[in-house]
C-alpha cells in the first residue's frame, strides 16, 4: 500500500496550519514527518486518517481517492483501512488487554474463532503473551503502548500511522520500543507515517524523514542526507547543529573561506557558496575536536582559541562549552576516555574544513 497526498491544505479560523503539503510514501517504507510544535505535522497525518478534513487537496491510499476537495469525496475513517497508535495510548481502563485488543474486531463483527487467533497473534508480536486477562489498568507505560500498537496490528491495516507514541516514556523503555516498532514495520512491510519532534527518534527509524516547518514540506530525504546536509540554518538548527552563525565570504586560498560575522574568526570550509543571500556557519559540536591550548598535530587549520565555561557528562562522552575572546559560546563532545575537560581550561577547537558547513540564513 502506498500514500499520495497532493496539495494538501488545512485552516483553524485565519490560521493555515497546513500549507500545500505534497508527500508520497511508497509501499512498504516508513516517512517520518519531523518538525516543532505547530509545524502542522500531527494535523498532516490526522488528515491521512480522516479525523480532520481538510480544505483543499487530495489524498489517495493505494491508488483508492480517499479525500478529494474537488470531487466532494470524504471517505469514512472506518474505512481507509488505517490503524493509529496515538501518544495517549487511548486504552480503556476498565476493559482487559485482550479486550481492549479484540475492541476493533468486535465492532466490525469477526467471527469468534478468527478473533482469538488474530488477537493472540497480535499480543504475541508486541511480546505481550499471556498478558490477555491482565487488567489494562496494571499495565506500565510501555505495556499500555504495546497494547495500543497490537490493537492496530489486529486489523491488519494497509496503513500505520504513529502520533508521536513513545513521547510518554522513559528514555530506556522508549529506545527499546522505537527499535522494536521499527522490526514489525519493516518485517510486515506495512506503510507507515510517523510523527515526532524528536530529530534523534526522527533519524533511527525513518526510510524517509520530511521536516515541516510553518504548515510546509521545507525538506525530504534519507536520514543521512538530510542530517549531513540541512538546506537551511533553521533546520540546521532543529537537527542539532548547535554552532550556527552568521557569516561572509572573504578572498584567499584554493578553497573558500568565510569570516564569522562579530569575530575575528576565519575558516576554511569545502563547501560550496549558497546560490544567493546571507549564510551561515553551521558546525556539529562532534565534528569539533578539543586540545589543551599549546597542543598542536600540525599546521594550524581552522583553530579557534577559547575557556570552558560548562561542562556536561553524557555517558559516552562530555559536552563542553567554550567561550572565546569575542563573547561566541562553542559547543564541543569531547570523548569521555580521552584526557578529562575542566572548568576553565584553556583549550583549542580544531575544526576540519569538511565539518564546516553553509547554509542559506533562514
Amino acid at each position: 500500500m502506498s500514500i499520495q497526498i497532493a496539495g494538501l491544505k488545512k485552516r483553524y479560523g485565519e490560521s493555515l496550519a497546513v500549507d500545500g503539503v505534497d508527500i508520497d510514501v511508497p509501499e512498504g517504507k516508513m516517512l517520518v514527518l519531523l518538525g516543532p510544535s505547530g509545524c502542522g505535522k500531527t494535523t498532516t497525518m490526522r488528515c491521512i486518517a480522516g479525523l480532520e478534513e481538510p480544505h483543499e487537496g487530495e489524498i489517495s491510499i493505494n491508488g483508492r481517492m480517499v479525500f478529494s476537495r474537488a470531487r466532494s469525496l470524504n471517505v469514512a475513517v472506518h474505512e481507509r483501512r488505517i490503524g493509529m497508535v496515538f501518544q495517549s495510548y487511548a486504552i480503556w481502563p476498565h476493559m482487559t488487554v485482550h479486550e481492549n485488543v479484540a475492541y476493533p474486531l468486535d465492532m466490525a463483527n469477526t467471527p469468534r474463532a478468527e478473533k482469538e487467533t488474530r488477537v493472540r497473534e497480535a499480543l504475541a508480536l508486541v511480546g505481550l503473551d499471556g498478558f490477555g486477562e491482565r487488567g489494562a489498568s496494571y499495565l506500565s507505560g510501555g505495556q499500555m503502548q504495546r497494547v495500543a500498537l497490537a490493537r492496530s496490528l489486529v486489523m491488519r491495516p494497509a496503513v500505520l500511522l504513529f502520533d508521536e507514541p513513545l513521547s510518554n516514556l522513559d528514555a530506556r523503555l522508549r529506545d527499546h520500543l522505537r527499535v522494536q516498532l521499527r522490526e514489525l514495520q519493516t518485517q510486515f512491510g506495512i506503510t507507515s507515517v510517523y510523527v515526532t519532534h524528536d530529530q534523534r527518534e526522527a533519524l533511527a527509524i525513518a526510510d524517509e524523514v520530511a521536516v515541516m516547518q510553518g504548515g510546509k514540506v521545507v525538506q525530504r530525504g534519507d536520514p543521512v542526507s538530510i542530517y549531513r546536509r540541512p538546506k537551511t540554518s533553521s533546520i540546521a538548527d532543529f537537527l542539532g547543529y548547535s554552532n550556527i552563525f552568521d557569516a561572509h565570504q572573504v578572498e584567499g586560498g584554493s578553497v573558500l573561506r568565510v569570516a564569522l560575522d562579530g569575530q575575528e574568526t576565519v575558516l576554511d570550509t569545502l563547501d560550496p557558496l549558497p546560490a544567493q543571500g546571507p549564510i551561515s556557519v553551521c558546525v556539529r559540536p562532534e565534528d569539533i575536536h578539543i586540545q589543551p591550548e599549546g597542543a598542536s598535530d600540525g599546521p594550524a587549520c581552522n583553530e579557534i582559541e577559547g575557556e570552558v565555561t560548562l561542562v556536561s557528562f553524557m555517558g559516552a562522552f562530555h559536552q563542553c562549552r567554550i567561550r572565546t575572546p569575542h563573547g561566541a559560546v562553542w559547543e564541543a563532545h569531547a570523548s569521555a576516555m580521552a584526557q578529562p575537560i575542566r572548568l576553565g581550561d584553556r583549550v583549542r577547537l580544531v575544526l576540519p574544513p569538511a565539518a564546516v558547513l553553509l547554509a542559506p540564513r533562514l
